[in-house]
């Protein structure tokens, strides 16, 4: 909201579309978007921009065993999103593809 309004009254003869290289963009918990790319994704599942899917964490989890965590969640809300089932699939078909191409490499 902060970057919209900056862009309202710009006075550059450019327009609202003015990139403003010296700020980086936020959530609005203070957090990078970059350091968690599913979690910014997906705020109506990850609130607080924590806990996303191959997110730093003390105990290592494989990709499959995070996505299988996820999707048998208690309340539901990993599998009755209606891109998250379909987001993660194809996270898991393309690191087994690179892993894949990796191997044969």
């Amino acid at each position: 909201m902060m970057y919209a309004l900056a862009n309202l009254h710009d006075s550059s003869q450019e327009g609202g579309y003015v990139v403003r290289h010296s700020r980086t963009a936020t959530t609005n918990f203070g957090q990078t978007a970059a350091r968690n790319p599913l979690a910014a994704a997906f705020p109506v599942l990850f609130p607080y921009g924590v806990g996303g899917i191959e997110s730093e964490r003390k105990v290592k989890l494989s990709l499959r065993e995070h996505a299988q965590w996820a999707l048998q969640y208690y309340d539901r809300r990993f599998a009755t999103h209606h891109l998250f089932p379909f987001v993660l699939f194809a996270l898991i078909q393309k690191c087994e593809a690179m892993y894949s191409a990796r191997l044969q490499m």
